[in-house]
């Protein structure tokens, strides 16, 4: 429907220009506003009047066309009107006013790209401006220069006159010297919520708010300005996504982005004679004098034109009146304004800011007490607008005579803005007075502080409290305070509720600035960090008790928690290793592949949302997602030089071939992409397997990246997709294959059960080498294979074992077991110098994966680098051999720091299970679907009665919901090889319904997504259902109401309750998770 709105838009706006009409006159015959006609001719739908007045624009525009050309349009009316029947749908939102959900919607200019008639207009600046705004290049835009110079006044008078050519609207971003990543994802996820209508849910972090910014961009053409940019690290997000839109980007750092930079320094002598004159009615002309000693500096003839402007209103002749200003300036000691730095404008402003000081105590009713007020705003945060509300609160006035005071203020040129959200000064006014009057800024804090403190809490505290809660508490000396508030659970919840996780990250990082020796702020920082993706959906005062637990002494907890809530009776694992860097999430499902880049980043393929992503590994910022399949892709490589894509596709099975009766079998594709234009150069022929995938594939380029080898379907195929672009391989090898390595020198070594084959040239019809290999259990089947950098030598991993080969010889040179912690070693890596070797293994105790790292030395142990539930599918080093990536099935890349291997621990013996749970209170998954519980268990139903046998709850499969197994346990299960789809397993999601007994009418239900257990406390009154993402949520059984959530970090796959109902134990893959069941009486 977007579609069709932006077609409807296009045709309205031809229209209206055949007719000859302005958009404020066909607003104006067809009884609308010109924001609202102007808001439809974009495209965008954000205010929507009724359809039959949308109509009535055509008709308008039909009458006002010259004759001999109402026929063709006549027409169009009778398209309209198929149209509007046609859409049904769409007429029946715009008639409610209700833009469709998750649709296309032009950007809100914010205020400032209004046209102000204030603004003094600086036509050389402004026409370069504007051509380099609508030259259609792609490079940012950048506007250079010291404070107060009007490089944001500059951008906004664009921005007025541009908002025609860019359809899709402005948007306007703020930023400046407080930014951090709170601030970021905060205006990243403010801009998603214009563009969609609807905030993203899951934008912890910048990343995360990245990834949904550069989505809802999309194909926009749009104007984006970025103002006050003070870092490159702050800026970069904005730079993410949206290959249509321009970028316009305002700093005080030259060099700061790659882009057509203008430096904006002083007026002209003409500019700046207009501006110190503006709204002034002057018979004389000011001194240039005058205009020098301030430098033409926009910001201090600003101030001084609202000082002439009060000396004018005294009746003061205007050459008077410029004597005084001149003659103030010069006993100021006022020197020009060319040594102004970013560090040192103390003299300018000290000056001017003299000026209007005096100007405002001299005409304002209140004297000094205006100027007082007036110094309290420097207490605020720089980016925020200063609330009206605070206003109130702090000067103790009433809203007319605040409001009263604002305006006066404003008529001074003391303020930048005054919006309906509240006045902001000016950055460089701001940190003046921030520097000159530190006693009475501190002071503004502490009585802010006294009148909004709530009595029972500064958890209770509202919105506009809250953002600014920490800044004020930290500039009225108090961080004791705000260190003991970020652990009081209370306000920590809220502020991760309300506010977001990064708000409450951003609250811990600001206080560990004044306190950087406190360890538990250093430790709630890494939690919150680290767990932050846990809180989404759950009562996060729980979620973050449990995770903070035995960690972090946090307060208030009994205030803070469910009435019915579990509490762990030891402190929960940790995942991770002291090797781990960073993790890099931001995939849906499995990550097939990883790949290192010429350029220092890393390139990731997602297996199950199909899309590819490029990191930059130090910061662990993605560029716009590219979205290469519709399929599941097992295996994708990008070509050496990064021109092609090559990738191994799983498609959903076929019945039997046409056959009916027959078992599904399942399609595999090869498929070669170039990245430059998206165009398909070569596709494999099917390829049929069964449904448990008896075999596995992979795929590799030459160096040169001139030929690429497939294995899979019991073939090894060679193509050279460059040069002979078709479905044909250049070389086919009857030989069943499932995992290659390709060297420069060597040549291509793939693998079978138990042999090596070596190819000088795979596209030759010479046959392979071959290399027999027979492992010490036959059972030991070879699953990867990697060459070293050298060439001389082979590893090989197999079940249980990593083999290392003589390339020359076959004959084993190292053999080292892994078997206590992974059943398969899936995938292998060389470190760039030989000298180490990385594992990936699967399997084992509990169906995850490891990363394990050993050298040659026959002695030399093993190393876990990081174990976790989910299965690693694909490693690869850096070019410098100082980072590890691994991805893994649980939708995330890890990098390990190859400085930290040495503190590993080495793999030690098998580890112990977990305890078995007491007989008869389990309740588990059977293969077949069903559930067992204490009372009855059918093929397809689960039934629990209530304590009093009114009520009971069955199970059945919800339709249309289906998921993932995140670990390799699918795989144990059924014994399919690690590289195998994993879509194709886990359990439908179920849906639980509550019913009367005996006539079963439905009383309550809910969705059971991703089920793994259930299980109902002794009594009979609490349901706790588990699942495959470890969330843990109980209900009152009697009403299904939810009690409490709590998530871990790996699937839940069993729980039970103690035959006392007082502890509560949860069996994950790994760990097995102790709870205390608490009931608290409030409530």
């Amino acid at each position: 429907m977007a579609r069709l709105q932006a077609v409807f838009a296009a045709d309205l706006d031809q229209l209206r220009r055949h007719a000859g009409l302005s958009i404020a006159e066909l607003a104006g015959r067809a009884g609308l506003s010109s924001s609202t006609v102007g808001d439809l001719l974009r495209g965008g739908w954000v205010r929507v009047p009724p359809w039959e007045r949308v109509s009535s624009l055509v008709g308008v525009c039909v009458a006002a066309l010259p004759p001999g050309t109402r026929a063709e349009e006549t027409r169009r009316l009778g398209e309209l009107k198929w149209w509007k029947e046609q859409h049904a749908d769409l007429v029946r939102r715009l008639a409610s006013r209700a833009p469709e959900p998750g649709s296309r919607t032009a950007a809100r200019p914010v205020p400032r790209c209004e046209d102000d008639p204030r603004t003094v207009e600086r036509p050389e600046l402004g026409a370069w401006l504007l051509a380099a705004l609508t030259a259609g290049q792609p490079a940012p835009v950048v506007l250079v220069g010291a404070g107060g110079f009007g490089k944001t006044t500059v951008a906004s008078w664009a921005c007025a006159r541009l908002q025609q050519h860019f359809r899709d609207g402005v948007y306007w971003f703020r930023l400046g010297s407080a930014t951090n990543e709170s601030v970021v994802i905060g205006q990243l996820c403010d801009a998603v919520a214009v563009l969609t209508g609807r905030r993203p849910e899951r934008a912890s972090s910048v990343a995360g708010a990245t990834e949904a910014f550069a989505a809802a961009l999309g194909d926009r053409k749009m104007l984006l300005v970025i103002d006050g940019v003070r870092n490159r690290a702050d800026l970069a997000p904005f730079l993410v996504g949206g290959p249509r839109c321009v970028r316009l980007v305002t700093t005080r750092r030259t060099g700061l982005v790659r882009g057509r930079e203008r430096v904006v320094d002083a007026m002209t002598e003409a500019e700046a004679r207009a501006l110190l004159c503006r709204d002034v009615d002057a018979s004389a002309e000011p001194p240039v004098s005058l205009l020098d000693r301030v430098g033409r500096w926009p910001l201090a003839l600003s101030l001084l034109n609202g000082v002439l402007i009060s000396l004018l209103r005294r009746r003061l002749p205007p050459a008077l009146a410029f004597r005084e200003l001149d003659a103030a300036l010069t006993r100021s000691g006022v020197a020009l304004l060319d040594e102004l730095t970013d560090t040192d404008s103390g003299p300018g402003v000290a000056a001017t800011l003299r000026l209007s000081f005096d100007e405002l105590v001299a005409t304002s009713p209140c004297g000094a007490a205006s100027l007082e007020r007036y110094l309290m705003l420097a207490a605020f945060p720089e980016r925020l607008p200063v609330p009206y509300g605070l206003l109130s609160a702090l000067w103790g006035l009433d809203t007319v005579s605040m409001t009263s005071e604002c305006d006066r203020f404003f008529r001074h040129s003391l303020l930048a803005e005054l919006t309906g959200d509240g006045v902001r000064l000016h950055d460089v006014i701001r940190d003046h007075l921030r520097r000159t009057h530190p006693e009475r800024v501190r002071e503004a804090s502490r009585r802010l502080l006294d009148a909004v403190r709530p009595p029972d809490g500064w958890h209770r505290a509202g919105s506009a409290v809250r953002q600014q809660l920490a800044h004020h508490l930290i500039g009225a000396g108090a961080a004791d305070e705000l260190a003991a508030l970020c652990v009081d659970l209370r306000h920590l919840a809220r502020r991760v509720d309300a506010d977001g996780v990064h708000a409450a990250e951003a609250d811990v990082s600001a206080c560990l600035a004044t306190q950087e020796d406190d360890a538990e702020l250093a430790t709630l920082l890494r939690i919150l960090r680290s767990y932050g993706h846990l809180l989404h959906g759950t009562d996060s005062a729980l979620s973050l008790y449990c995770h903070l637990s035995g960690r972090v002494a946090v307060t208030h907890v009994d205030e803070a928690l469910p009435a019915w809530s579990l509490r762990p009776v030891e402190p929960l694992p940790e995942c991770g290793s002291s090797a781990l860097l960073r993790s890099l999430a931001g995939h849906r499902g499995q990550v097939s592949s990883v790949q290192w880049l010429a350029d220092g980043t890393l390139a990731t393929v997602g297996g199950d949302d199909g899309t590819l992503r490029v990191w930059n590994a130090e910061t662990g910022r993605a560029r716009p997602a590219v979205d290469v399949s519709e399929h599941l892709v097992l295996r994708a490589r990008l070509s050496p030089d990064g021109r092609w894509l090559a990738q191994l596709l799983h498609e959903h099975p076929l019945a039997g071939r046409g056959h009916p009766g027959t078992k599904p079998e399942w399609v595999l594709r090869t498929v070669v992409t170039d990245t430059r234009d998206g165009s398909v150069l070569a596709v494999d022929h099917l390829h049929w397997l069964d449904m448990f995938l008896n075999g596995v594939a992979d795929l590799h380029w030459n160096e040169d990246s001139t030929q690429l080898a497939v294995a899979g379907g019991g073939r090894l195929r060679v193509w050279r997709p460059q040069a002979e672009p078709s479905t044909a391989p250049t070389r086919t090898h009857d030989i069943p294959v499932y995992a290659l390595s390709w060297h420069p020198d060597a040549g291509l070594v793939a693998i079978s059960d138990h042999a090596l084959y070596v190819w000088a040239d795979p596209a030759s019809p010479d046959p392979p080498r071959q290399i027999e290999y027979r492992p010490a259990y036959a059972e030991m089947t070879m699953r990867s294979v990697a060459w070293s950098p050298d060439g001389r030598l082979i590893a090989v991993g197999m079940d249980f074992a990593v083999a290392v080969l003589n390339a020359a010889t076959g004959r084993p040179v190292l053999v080292k077991y892994v078997q206590s912690a992974c059943d398969t070693v899936s995938s292998l890596a060389w470190r760039p110098d030989g000298e180490l070797l990385a594992i990936a293994g699967n399997g084992g105790y509990w169906g995850g994966g490891l990363v394990a790292l050993t050298d040659l030395a026959p002695d030399a142990p093993i190393v876990v680098a990081d174990i976790r539930t989910a299965a690693v599918t694909d490693l690869a080093w850096s070019t410098d051999g100082g980072v590890l990536a691994a991805a893994s099935v649980d939708s995330t890349v890890r990098l390990f720091g190859n400085d930290a291997i040495d503190r590993i621990e080495p793999l030690s013996g098998n580890v112990a299970r977990p305890p078995e749970p007491p007989p008869g209170v389990v309740f588990r998954p059977l293969p077949s679907g069903a559930l067992v519980s204490g009372t009855t268990a059918t093929e397809d139903t689960l039934v629990v009665t209530s304590a009093d046998g009114l009520l009971a709850v069955e199970a059945c499969t919800a339709e249309g919901f289906s998921w993932v197994m995140s670990s390799a346990q699918a795989c144990t299960d059924y014994g399919v090889l690690p590289h195998a789809a994993r879509k194709v397993f886990g359990r439908p999601d179920e849906r639980l319904e509550l019913r009367t007994v005996p006539d079963r009418a439905l009383v309550a239900e809910i969705v059971w997504p991703k089920p793994r257990a259930l299980a109902v406390n002794p009594d009979r009154t609490v349901m706790v259902t588990t699942t495959e993402d470890g969330r843990i949520t109980a209900y009152e059984l009697s009403t299904f109401r939810p009690l409490c959530t709590v998530v871990l970090e790996e699937p839940a796959v069993a729980c039970w309750f103690s035959e006392s109902g007082d502890r509560f134990t949860v069996e994950g893959n790994r760990n097995t998770y102790a709870f205390e069941v608490r009931v608290s009486r409030r409530g």
